[in-house]
């Protein structure tokens, strides 16, 4: 069995997946249509498993394809990178930074995190992942991302918990009709979390996870 992975089969599969199809990914890259077929084809013999799976005339990823997909970034972004510091003597900077942001996190938080890196560094890319924490800790002990943004600590039972730190407090709001603003108000609630603002037959309420407002920090 031929244990040596195709770097062309590779990059095949990241053009296909990036371009969504076999035709698109063929103008792309001008490799024609039945050779990108057959070179996807010789990779999931590779593997052992299906990397795509057709909807109409998109080619969608399967779960491994996913994964792979992830992988082949990463190797490519660590190619590219290489060129550029060993053939044009350019430093290697921060280089690409992949990013897992739990679903529960604002994108607007995110956003100025961003922003504030990018200041500090300007050349820097960022690969943003978006999951559930549970699946973005895991990547993480994978080295499939390198850094994780989320609202709950990763689980102690990780392998080579990482080491992490607050970076702020999240104020939660939430609306309701007139009818389902008085069954909450009926529930016990944290000090610190009140109903703030009524509009019509909305209610709108906030709270903050900490039981209390935000404290302005010491500079």
């Amino acid at each position: 069995m031929n244990t040596q992975l195709n770097y062309h089969h590779l990059r095949y599969f990241l053009a296909v997946a990036t371009n969504g199809g076999i035709t698109a990914a063929s103008e792309a890259i001008h490799v024609s249509a039945p050779t990108l077929s057959a070179q996807l084809k010789e990779l999931e013999t590779f593997f052992g498993k299906p990397l795509f799976r057709r909807e109409g005339r998109q080619m969608r990823l399967t779960e491994d394809g996913r994964h792979l997909l992830r992988y082949a970034e990463r190797i490519f972004a660590t190619g590219d990178e290489m060129v550029e510091v060993l053939q044009r003597g350019k430093s290697a900077g921060p280089g690409k930074v992949f990013l897992g942001v739990s679903d529960g996190v604002p994108k607007l938080l995110v956003a100025r995190l961003l922003d504030r890196a990018f200041q500090v560094a300007p050349t820097l890319q960022c690969v943003v992942r978006e999951g559930q924490p549970q699946e973005l800790w895991g990547a993480l002990g994978l080295h499939q991302v390198d850094l994780v943004i989320a609202n709950e600590a990763p689980p102690p039972n990780l392998a080579n918990l990482p080491t992490g730190r607050r970076i702020g407090r999240m104020r939660v709001i939430f609306a309701a009709s007139r009818t389902l603003a008085k069954s909450f108000q009926k529930i016990p609630i944290r000090p610190g979390c009140r109903f703030w603002h009524r509009r019509g037959n909305l209610c709108c309420g906030a709270s903050w996870n900490n039981g209390g407002p935000p404290r302005k920090s010491n500079p």
